[in-house]
């Protein structure tokens, strides 16, 4: 193994965004609030759950036409409006318009590390929203020690280009893929692969699960999502990031024991089967020997359990 590459959200940091700012721009703030609800309702995706909380306990109406756009936001209509939430991208796919004022705005509210969404009604950006996650307890020592064990590290997220860059500053975290979708994601750890990494991907989204099937070694997050713990070869029961390292440490030391025992099933059969076949030893004593051999790799591979991977 070379490179650990990593998901960001649930990977990294603990997966539950919290809106920390709501700015709007032109209209009610509570009517924005609640159509806007109601749409990311239907999103299964992180930053969905953090606005639909963010005005918990409000009545939602219903949603005609639902869309979910994989890597850019989610799109419906509510009490006969039009309502996009969603990353730039989003805006430029539905030919938003971006004013040099909400640009400037959205720009703050990055450099501040926050994830931006927009939200627009009618074909009019109403509304811009900060999301913040936090970054796992762990996940900075984490990657300090993989460092030290001389491995490179690489993120791979979906979300802006300035906030995941902080976090990866935070970390320590060597290079930065942002804005990524499913399908980069596999084209990403393809490409390390080309230029001779041997890669690891850690993840624990539906996002990432075809990241994790093409990467040499699959590690997913066990407080992920099914599918991505199915396509994972080593599972992270708890999540904690620390799992990481001991993942490497007990794979050292099982090829330790792998290579251990066998130098002494060789070295009991290169030695004790001539000196049986020239009638040096009885054949019971050599019978003997190769239950020797048995017992002490049986024995010396129990010795992995006593082994302190911390």
């Amino acid at each position: 193994m070379t490179t650990f590459v990593f998901d960001k959200t649930g990977t990294l940091t603990k997966g539950e965004p919290q809106v920390v700012d709501w700015e709007v721009m032109d209209g009610d703030d509570q009517q924005i609030q609640i159509w806007t609800a109601a749409v990311e309702k239907h999103s299964e995706h992180p930053i969905s759950r953090a606005i639909t909380d963010h005005v918990k306990g409000k009545s939602l109406p219903e949603v005609n036409d639902f869309e979910s756009f994989t890597g850019m936001g989610v799109k419906g209509e509510v009490e006969g409006r039009i309502i996009l939430a969603g990353n730039l991208e989003m805006m430029n796919r539905f030919e938003i318009d971006m004013s040099d004022k909400l640009q400037k705005i959205s720009d703050q509210k990055m450099e501040q590390g926050l994830t931006v969404i927009y939200i627009a009604i009618d074909k009019s950006i109403r509304s811009i929203v900060g999301i913040r996650d936090t970054i796992k307890e762990g996940a900075e020592q984490m990657i300090h020690t993989l460092h030290k064990m001389k491995f490179k590290t690489v993120m791979l997220t979906g979300d802006q280009q300035k906030p995941a860059e902080e976090i990866a500053n935070i970390l320590g975290i060597d290079r930065v893929y942002a804005g990524v979708k499913p399908d980069q994601k596999v084209e990403a750890i393809e490409q390390l692969q080309k230029e001779g990494e041997v890669v690891a991907m850690v993840g624990d989204g539906i996002n990432d699960a075809p990241a994790l099937s093409v990467a040499d070694v699959g590690i997913a997050i066990g407080t992920g999502t099914d599918i991505a713990i199915e396509s994972g070869s080593i599972i992270l029961v708890d999540g904690h990031p620390d799992g990481v390292v001991k993942a490497v440490r007990l794979s050292r030391e099982t090829f330790k024991k792998i290579r251990q025992n066998l130098f002494w099933a060789f070295f009991y059969n290169v030695i004790m089967i001539p000196v049986a076949v020239v009638g040096w030893m009885h054949p019971v004593l050599a019978e003997a020997a190769m239950a020797l051999s048995s017992i002490n790799v049986v024995g010396n591979s129990r010795r992995l359990a006593k082994k302190t991977i911390e």
